[in-house]
């Protein structure tokens, strides 16, 4: 077979397929956030570090110190938009604008949309309250269960075996 029948072959476009389409590598908010920082070892205790490896989500997510450290780990593991989402939902919580509260999803969509795992129904809830009238909290609370289900009985037994947390006890460990 000649070797430049594929070269020399014109080949159709597809007629859904456009470089705008292609927004996989587009630098947007997401790409352009910076790495999250350490806190200072100097500010944790031991024992305070250690009662992470046991924490439930929500212990660890109302101590700052180690919020910060799942943060730099979920960075680490490319999962940090998981926090973010359940963080820009929990901003939303008790907003009674219709309005805010629209542009609030709309927002969580455009940012998070496309990083985060949600089945199709808990997309469509936020999708569908874009469009409501009068659009409530209870149309992000499926999207919010389910990202922090996963960051619960996934994300958070990884970061207790992590390296990186591993490490922290290390460095923390009383001599």
């Amino acid at each position: 077979m000649d070797k430049d029948f594929v070269k020399d072959k014109k080949m159709p476009k597809s007629p859904n397929f456009s470089n705008k389409n292609l927004n996989l590598f587009k630098e947007d908010e997401l790409n352009r956030k910076q790495t999250p920082q350490m806190p200072p070892m100097t500010s944790i205790e031991y024992a305070r570090a250690l009662s992470w490896g046991s924490a439930t989500l929500a212990d660890l997510m109302k101590d700052a110190l180690g919020r910060q450290v799942f943060r730099c780990f979920l960075h680490e593991t490319f999962a940090e938009e998981n926090l973010l989402f359940v963080e820009a939902v929990e901003k939303l919580r008790g907003v009674n604008d219709a309005e805010i509260m629209r542009n609030g999803v709309a927002e969580l969509l455009k940012k998070y949309g496309v990083y985060v795992n949600l089945s199709s129904a808990a997309m469509g809830k936020l999708r569908e309250a874009t469009k409501a009238q009068m659009p409530d909290f209870k149309s992000v609370e499926l999207a919010n269960k389910e990202i922090y289900m996963l960051l619960e009985n996934d994300q958070l037994p990884r970061f207790r075996r992590s390296e990186l947390y591993q490490k922290v006890l290390k460095k923390l460990m009383p001599q």
